[in-house]
């Protein structure tokens, strides 16, 4: 065969089940512990959750997927966890989705309408 995907063909997601209630967003070394726990409790709820230590496929192109298809998007601030690539690449995607029809929640202030960190 020519290893290719069939025309029309929906692609296999590169994690299971493919949509999530949350996408667990944090730093290992200072939130890893928290988010393990929070993740647990959620899954005991009843809600999924995508998280990078049960996923299958951990790429940029996993976690770009996992984003947007997680209906939820929550970031577990830590110390440093904003200096980091991968949560900067994955809260940059958060940030693209929340202004597409799909809901994707993300903190709101006083003033979020103007607030947009100088990374994203």
């Amino acid at each position: 065969g020519s290893g290719g995907a069939a025309a029309g063909a929906t692609a296999a997601p590169l994690n299971e089940p493919g949509h999530w209630d949350f996408f667990l967003s944090h730093y290992q070394a200072t939130g890893g512990d928290q988010v393990m726990t929070l993740e647990l409790r959620l899954s005991n709820m009843g809600f999924s959750c995508w998280l990078d230590q049960k996923a299958e496929s951990i790429t940029k192109e996993s976690m770009q997927a996992g984003v947007e298809s997680s209906a939820v998007f929550l970031l577990f601030l830590s110390q440093d966890v904003l200096q980091r690539p991968f949560v900067q690449f994955e809260a940059g995607e958060a940030w693209e989705c929340a202004s597409s029809p799909k809901s994707v929640s993300r903190a709101k202030g006083p003033d979020s309408s103007r607030y947009r960190p100088r990374w994203w």
